[in-house]
């Protein structure tokens, strides 16, 4: 009996120890809303999103919220589903480096942080229709560059959106 309380106690301490060196995983909603459902395709969409911590401990994430180089980007598809590309390639400026604690804004668990971002609908050859937006989050940094706090990483990956319904007119109407 007593050889079975001590194995207990050491499985015990063990996978407790072992599920303490477990990083916990990062988890983050991101949201998106248009401003309106219909436009021309030379309009821009005006969306509002917001990055909301939905893990159980504090995460940091860049301050500054712009499209590719501050961790977001877009995908646009059809009503198909089918992915469209910009009608010409975009290179994006290199992120910039983090210089202190202040480039970065914490979140605590159920806490969010948002931005107005406009999405440009004149960079794509579109024809009247539905279409879909997506805003794609992703974090250009390293464990390192985040001053010992928690920050997403770019090991973290990429956490997309929630679709945004648009419909595209001939812009005649």
């Amino acid at each position: 009996m007593q050889r079975f309380v001590w194995a207990v106690l050491f499985t015990l301490t063990f996978t407790s120890e072992l599920s303490a060196q477990q990083p916990t995983p990062k988890k983050l909603t991101v949201a998106c809303a248009a401003d309106k459902a219909i436009f021309s395709p030379s309009d821009s969409v005006n969306l509002t999103v917001s990055l909301e911590n939905r893990g159980s401990s504090d995460v940091y994430i860049y301050r500054t919220l712009e499209w590719v180089w501050a961790g977001v980007g877009y995908r646009l598809t059809n009503d198909r589903g089918d992915v469209l590309q910009p009608r010409e390639r975009i290179v994006p400026l290199p992120p910039l480096p983090l210089y202190d604690k202040s480039d970065l804004v914490g979140l605590h668990p159920g806490y969010f942080f948002g931005t107005p971002l406009v999405f440009d609908l004149s960079h794509y050859k579109l024809s009247p229709g539905v279409y879909y937006v997506q805003v794609l989050f992703w974090s250009n940094y390293h464990k390192e560059d985040g001053f010992g706090l928690p920050i997403f990483t770019f090991d973290d990956g990429e956490f997309p959106s929630n679709k945004v319904r648009i419909e595209v007119h001939s812009g005649r109407e």
